[in-house]
């Protein structure tokens, strides 16, 4: 009997002896929840235990999974029985490590001190800025980088509680840093934003149908499109602003530092100057003789772009001129001192000639006008075929003429006076 005792008593006390070094095989179930008991997705279950391999013998495994969408994790463990295990469960910084000597599967709750926080960004009147990048780094030194959604909004869902956050924004030139513990609550970054609006125009003071674009630096390099008379951007920051306005092949390009809210106009000469009607000098051209052309040309409207400068000599007006309508030569039109009256010369040609000519002008935005054709000649002393042209009826009816013209209608009323008398006297 004490024989039996002793080797129950020996047995009980060698078991685990006997055991150890032994596989057992067993289902690990961890059910990871946040502070406030909701499952953690995605949350790194690292499983660190003893195996021993047929051949290679007592080996260290080391295998990870990720809990799924209720928060579970699970494993089926072939460790050697009676040796020590841990089970790390982390997620965003929280851990909880499980040690123990494996004696099989179980199931167990894992609750790490996670909650959520939230950041919005806003403007200046409190309207949300989406799309903004985030900086987050922890006390401990690590980072990462996240956005605000298209709201403004950032939730980070499941942090550490025992974590301080800083949040590092950047919008435009304007920084702002807030440190935050996860606290399930809203905390707000404001910048200061400003209004752009943009205004096209024609020469003549018309609205302009154009397509606009901005570009400024907030979270890289922003570009925002437009199309129409008048465009209105917001939430522009503070900062370097380029603007292109296009209007068919043209481009207004502006570049401005903008503190402030703002309009800017720009207006599109559309219009081509104006060609007064010319003159002559002499007004009635000599043959062989040059004739000076004198004309108005002007750019009206109240944002016409008006006439360029010589470039190189060259006005922006020419006169085209020929002689038999078929070839054309030109000249420049120099101007005034006031930049409004322009004056080119035609060569002298001979007698008996007929000149045509018209005139072309630029303005700055390259608007070209053209004049209607006009012509002179330099036909002398042609023959007189008509009255007046000599005799004596024509010597009397020019004399006649010229009294009646001159009204010395009293002269006349004496020569007829003179004449009757003289009849009556010579017939007594």
């Amino acid at each position: 009997m004490n024989r039996l005792l002793f080797a129950a008593v020996v047995l009980l006390f060698a078991s685990p002896l006997l055991l150890a070094g032994t596989p057992s095989t067993g289902d690990v179930i961890i059910r990871v929840r946040d502070a406030q008991l909701r499952p953690v997705v995605g949350a790194n279950v690292t499983f660190d235990y003893v195996a021993t391999d047929p051949v290679l013998g007592e080996l260290r495994r080391t295998d990870v999974v990720r809990t799924d969408q209720f928060g579970v994790a699970q494993k089926r463990l072939s460790a050697d029985f009676n040796t020590p295990y841990s089970i790390n469960v982390s997620f965003h910084g929280a851990s909880e490590i499980i040690s123990s000597s494996w004696m099989g599967g179980f199931d167990r709750f894992v609750n790490l001190p996670l909650l959520d926080f939230m950041v919005r960004l806003i403007d200046t009147e409190g309207n949300p800025l989406p799309n903004v990048p985030l900086g987050v780094q922890t006390d401990s030194g690590d980072q990462f980088a996240t956005k605000t959604n298209a709201t403004g909004f950032c939730l980070f869902s499941q942090y550490d509680r025992n974590t301080v956050y800083t949040i590092h924004a950047q919008y435009g030139s304007a920084e702002s840093v807030i440190l935050v513990v996860p606290d399930s609550k809203l905390h707000a970054i404001q910048f200061p934003t400003y209004s752009l609006e943009i205004k096209t125009f024609t020469d003549d003071a018309a609205t302009l149908l154009t397509d606009m674009s901005i570009s400024y630096d907030a979270m890289g390099t922003v570009v925002r499109d437009s199309t129409g008379i008048t465009s209105l951007f917001r939430q522009v920051p503070e900062g370097d602003v380029a603007i292109v306005v296009r209007y068919a092949n043209r481009t207004h390009a502006d570049r401005f530092y903008l503190n402030s809210s703002t309009s800017r106009s720009y207006v599109f000469d559309v219009h081509p100057p104006v060609i007064g009607t010319p003159s002559l000098s002499p007004e009635r051209p000599v043959p062989e003789n040059e004739v000076a052309v004198s004309v108005n040309v002007t750019d009206p409207g109240p944002n016409g772009s008006g006439l360029p400068d010589l470039v190189n000599m060259i006005p922006p007006v020419e006169l085209y001129y020929s002689l038999d309508g078929a070839v054309w030569k030109s000249v420049h039109m120099y101007p005034d001192a006031n930049n409004v009256s322009y004056r080119g010369r035609v060569p002298g040609v001979p007698k008996d000639s007929i000149v045509r000519f018209y005139i072309v002008a630029y303005d700055r935005e390259n608007n070209s006008a053209t004049s209607a054709r006009y012509s002179y000649n330099t036909v002398v002393n042609p023959p007189c075929t008509g009255p007046g042209c000599g005799g004596t009826q024509s010597l009397l009816d020019e004399a006649l003429g010229m009294l009646w013209d001159a009204r010395w209608w009293i002269s006349a009323l004496l020569l007829v006076g003179v004449a009757a008398y003289y009849v009556i006297r010579t017939r007594t």
